[in-house]
């Protein structure tokens, strides 16, 4: 079902066949096969696509390692408030230059003043106290 889609060219179904043919355990477990689905989907600005491929990236799974890479397509689907991506950014950004500071310090903001099904919330507050970092949800 998701690969005819996929193969239509729906970033959506391309990031589901994607996520099976990395996890599933009836698939085949192989995220070097899921890479050319999740960059077209990225190509398309589909956000789970884009942190998905930037944690292949950052973990060297599938492809070789790539940090640069990684922070851009988290940058990207942080842009859409994909709370994840927000999250692994600012963890990638926290300890670089002091504009990646800055900007770790505005995503770990902007965390801990959303609510999202993923629980990110309590760990930006966290990451924040641990900089002695103020925030304010105005």
């Amino acid at each position: 079902m998701w690969l005819a889609a996929a193969e239509r060219g729906d970033p959506r179904a391309q990031f589901f066949y994607a996520r099976w043919l990395r996890d599933s355990p009836a698939g085949p477990q192989d995220p070097t096969a899921a890479l050319p689905f999740l960059q077209r989907a990225a190509e398309a600005n589909q956000p789970e696509a884009l942190h998905m491929l930037a944690t292949l990236y950052r973990d060297g799974i599938g492809a070789p390692r790539n940090v640069a890479e990684a922070k851009a397509l988290y940058e990207r689907a942080a842009r859409q408030n994909h709370a994840p991506s927000m999250s692994n950014l600012a963890d990638l950004l926290r300890d670089g230059s002091p504009e990646e500071r800055a900007r770790s310090i505005e995503l770990y903001r902007q965390l801990a003043c959303m609510t999202d099904e993923h629980q990110i919330q309590p760990r930006a507050v966290g990451r924040l106290r641990a900089l002695q970092v103020s925030y304010s949800c105005g």
